[in-house]
């Protein structure tokens, strides 16, 4: 706020101004200059950036003179309070897993917003792999208007707005669709001859199903039972825990053979002669059997109810196809201890600071994301920059392979938020990584304690390799083996007060390859 003054007949006595309303509750007044001679300009700055204050604010500024009457003006200020870091996402929570169509979102209702702006993404970059969005809604929920993809990972945020306009987007939060699975698998023991005389028969055929899960769909896209006449038997599905389904129920005559599939979602019932290959909807539902363990033997039964006309029959075929949704293992975070960089330097994040593993998965298929970017440094893999939805992986972190580089020495600390998917519908929700900024940290291999460094010959190698140690390691230590891809491809343990050990390579094909020990990592080449 700019306060400006004149000369009046030559006045050149000394203003001096000062605000004397008692301001609320951390803000501060401040003036460039608080003494300005007649003619002579000056700005109130009101700080607002420690306060909550939301609302009307009067203040009053003086302005005394030692051979004039004391000034007063007062001035109105509407003030909005347009700090919005306690908005919290509520639902669905970060890391919540296994969501089916659709969820309802909320959040955490602001009393110094009026509205909110809400965005979906399948990548935290938002941006075109946005699928919903909303804008200037009144209350603390949301319903989308798209129903979600299987066997996805999205990612959502909320931006609050006032009078003073929208602030910043919040942190997203991330969750996963169900984990489903669809696969088939046909019957390989037919045929299964049905006799045309004899006692009424019931014949069977069995598919094995290896894949473990919940099943949420299941269709037979086709039955091939020949048997004359066909109104004279009924064919069911029955499930590895004994349920059963009746699939035809001898709705045909005038053929010798059911030839079609079955689906609950299909248009319509079974239309007469069954014979065309097309998929109708079942004599009962196939739902039945949704919620059931999909592992195991189904089997397909035909039930001879009259006899027929004396000629035998035969299951000729039949397939099953189903999806089965899972729960997959999350990736657990092992180590999460941050990194130390100089102000200015950079340092690579290694195993030493940030390991994931997985029950099922390797290194190479853990694949970090990441969330939000360094503030005040940037990431790299392999000299690339990294920014937001940027991936790397385990196998690449383990190698050194990714570098976090500081570009403004004046703070003391950083931080990058990110998320690992496993590649089978695992994930780690959004997770925060620690950099601190300090000129005591280590930053290069002239600083790394001396017990870690280490010399590897002969190099090139035909595959026997010496390392030593110019003195006893002072830790027990994880060697690793890596190709330039990252992938770990040999691991074994150096112990503490280790000068001297032998490294076996000749089990690797020629190449280049990366020999890491703690913080430190030498190249090798075998020929």
């Amino acid at each position: 706020m700019e306060f400006v003054t004149s000369a009046i007949l030559d006045y050149d006595s000394t203003i001096t101004l000062e605000v004397v309303t008692e301001l609320p509750e951390g803000v501060t007044a401040n003036f460039d200059e608080s003494s300005i001679q007649p003619g002579d300009n000056t700005t109130l700055v009101l700080d607002f950036a420690n306060s909550t204050y939301d609302g009307f604010l009067s203040v009053e500024v003086r302005a005394i003179t030692t051979d004039m009457d004391t000034t007063f003006r007062v001035f109105d200020v509407e003030v909005y309070n347009n700090d919005f870091s306690a908005l919290e996402l509520q639902t669905p929570a970060n890391g919540e897993n296994g969501i089916v169509l659709s969820t309802d979102f909320t959040w955490s209702e602001l009393s110094n917003a009026l509205l909110y702006d809400f965005e979906l993404a399948t990548s935290p970059a938002f941006g075109d792999d946005v699928v919903d969005s909303a804008e200037a809604l009144d209350a603390g929920s949301y319903t989308p208007g798209v129903l979600f993809e299987e066997n996805t990972l999205y990612f959502w945020r909320i931006r609050p707005i006032n009078e003073c306009g929208p602030g910043d987007w919040s942190e997203p939060f991330a969750f996963h669709t169900e984990n489903s699975i669809c696969e088939g698998a046909e019957a390989d023991d037919v045929p299964i001859t049905i006799p045309g005389s004899g006692p009424l028969p019931t014949r069977t055929s069995s598919i094995f199903v290896d894949f473990q899960g919940t099943i949420s769909d299941i269709n037979i896209p086709f039955i091939n039972v020949r048997y004359q006449p066909i109104q004279n038997f009924q064919v069911r599905l029955r499930s590895p825990e004994g349920e059963e389904v009746l699939l035809y129920d001898g709705d045909c005559f005038a053929t010798d053979r059911v030839n079609v599939g079955f689906d609950d979602d299909a248009p319509g019932p079974i239309d007469c002669p069954p014979t065309n290959q097309i998929v109708y909807q079942p004599s009962e539902s196939l739902s039945t059997f949704i919620g059931d363990e999909s592992q195991g033997e189904w089997q397909l039964e035909v039930q001879v109810l009259e006899t027929g006309f004396g000629a035998p029959g035969a299951i000729e075929g039949w397939e099953i196809e189903f999806c089965a949704s899972s729960s997959p293992d999350a990736p657990t975070l092992d180590r999460n201890e941050g990194l130390c960089v100089q102000p200015n330097e950079g340092n690579p994040i290694t195993s030493e600071f940030l390991i994931v593993s997985d029950a099922t998965q390797n290194n190479f298929e853990l694949e970090y994301t990441i969330v939000t970017a360094p503030q005040y440094g940037d990431l790299f893999f392999q000299g690339e920059p990294l920014s937001v939805g940027s991936t790397f992986r385990q196998a690449s972190v383990d190698a050194g392979n990714v570098t976090y580089v500081n570009t403004d020495g004046s703070q003391v600390a950083d931080r990058f938020t990110f998320v690992v998917e496993d590649g089978t519908g695992g994930f780690l929700p959004v997770t925060n990584f620690d950099i601190t900024i300090d000129a005591a940290c280590v930053t290069s291999t002239d600083d790394i304690p001396s017990a870690e460094v280490f010399q590897l010959y002969p190099n090139p190698t035909n595959g026997q390799v010496n390392l030593r140690w110019n003195e006893a390691t002072a830790l027990d230590y994880n060697l690793r083996v890596f190709n330039v891809q990252g992938q770990v491809l040999q691991q074994a343990t150096v112990a503490k007060g280790t000068t001297t050990q032998q490294l076996d390579l000749s089990a690797l094909p020629a190449g280049v390859y990366l020999v890491q020990i703690g913080q430190h990592t030498e190249r090798v080449i075998v020929e």
